[in-house]
């Protein structure tokens, strides 16, 4: 039996290992009459039901990756799933070719010839695919209707350089997307500007109290302010230095964006502080256009993930959708230090709200129960919903924690790994006691 991903597929797996037997039924009933043998009909009926079970099985199978930068992924899997279920014509097995080969001949068969059954099966599975993706809550299938997608959903595709040229969305839908894009680029430039600011700051009054310190041991005598070295220390840029993708045709060209506008810069580094919240949406549709004419070769920049050799053509489900695009935002953020060409998208695209908390992955949600689980054991049964809410994200976060105060402590300004003794003696320093 073929090995099942999911459980869901478990039924498909089943047709698909009747479907590698067909021969040797077929044979063996006709040298012993059996019973059980099935008419030609009955085929026909089976290659159907294993050819809509292979359709929707990408949202059961291939939706269940856990890696990061996934947030495009499922509005993909969804217009996929879609699109196959509504096509007049439908790839079902050829019995009569039936090899050895793991994949198994097909041929495209209409619609209109299925049996009754397989079309009263694909009638109720457009049905319950248009309720599910589509916003359908009657009981007639529309057809017609696109497929929805949430905010987060079109944010996340608009900042992956995968799905940045949004192929497989509406024109409404791109446009909402960008609009969308616009407000979450002014907050997160402005959230960038308060830690820029605070940054400074924390380094200005460093570098005041350390020469404060060293005028009081070096000179305690006489001391001006002409003898106090204070250093300028510049602003630190508000970036993520570790991050953990070949852009589909081009699907903006009938809106008002064009993909062929010369690269544009903003104003001087210097101004930035007096840009109003326009100045900062003008910003954004620009870099956006930039970030669009990025092109990446994916075979030679992504030599592990051992992609097929050309002329063979990437798959975006089999081969791009599986690449970790951070290496690319990496050299994006080499390439444009100043952030004057793109912005800050690199940084976006693995920091905001389009692309934090998507997982499609369904054992992310028994993974937390079990960890609830370990937490509420037979002796904390009394806890209360909020303690034990507490408790299991900081638990199953600790990995994340550990990592961010071995390595950026500087910024989350906890006091980790000091006794109250040596805090005392740090903030003592220099014959002052802070607490």
């Amino acid at each position: 039996m073929p090995k099942n991903e999911t459980r869901v597929a478990a039924d498909h797996g089943m047709l698909v290992s009747q479907a590698r037997l067909n021969r040797v039924i077929k044979v063996d009933c006709a040298a012993n009459k059996h019973s059980w043998n099935l008419s030609d009909e009955e085929w026909n009926t089976h290659s159907e039901f294993e050819s809509i079970f292979k359709i929707v099985s990408v949202a059961s199978t291939q939706a269940q990756y856990e890696r990061l930068f996934m947030g495009p992924y499922t509005p993909m899997v969804k217009t996929f799933v879609m699109k196959r279920l509504r096509d007049d014509e439908i790839a079902v097995i050829n019995y009569d070719k039936m090899t050895d080969k793991p994949r198994f001949e097909r041929n495209l068969k209409k619609v209109e010839d299925f049996t009754e059954l397989g079309k009263e099966a694909l009638t109720r599975t457009r049905l319950e695919g248009e309720r599910r993706f589509c916003g359908n809550r009657s009981e007639v299938i529309d057809g017609a209707s696109p497929v929805e997608f949430t905010d987060g959903e079109l944010v996340a595709t608009l900042l992956d350089i995968r799905t940045v040229h949004c192929r497989h969305l509406t024109k409404d839908q791109r446009i909402r997307a960008k609009d969308l894009y616009v407000e979450e680029y002014l907050k997160f430039y402005r959230r960038a500007e308060r830690f820029e600011k605070e940054m400074k700051e924390n380094e200005t009054a460093a570098a005041a109290a350390d020469a404060e310190d060293q005028v009081c041991v070096d000179e305690p005598q006489d001391v001006t302010d002409k003898d106090v070295n204070i250093p300028v220390t510049k602003p630190t840029q508000a970036r993520e230095d570790t991050f953990l993708c070949a852009p589909v045709a081009n699907a903006w060209s009938d809106d008002e964006l064009d993909e062929n506008d010369a690269v544009v810069a903003d104003e001087d580094p210097e101004e930035v502080a007096t840009l109003t919240d326009e100045d900062i949406r003008e910003i954004a549709e620009n870099r956006l256009k930039n970030f669009r004419t990025v092109t990446v070769d994916w075979r030679s920049e992504f030599p592990e993930a051992e992609l097929p050799p050309p002329p063979a053509t990437l798959d975006i489900f089999k081969h791009i959708m599986l690449i970790n695009p951070g290496k690319v935002y990496q050299r994006l953020e080499k390439e444009d230090p100043g952030r004057e060409k793109y912005g800050f998208i690199p940084l976006m695209a693995a920091g905001c709200k389009g692309c934090i908390g998507f997982l499609p992955a369904s054992s992310f949600c028994e993974r937390v129960n079990s960890i609830a689980k370990d937490v509420m054991t037979d002796a904390h049964t009394l806890m209360d919903k909020e303690s034990l809410e507490k408790l299991v994200v900081l638990r199953i976060n600790r990995g994340f924690m550990e990592y961010m105060r071995s390595k950026y402590n500087h910024l989350t300004k906890q006091q980790f790994g000091q006794t109250l003794v040596e805090l005392v003696k740090k903030n003592a320093k220099g014959g002052r006691f802070k607490v």
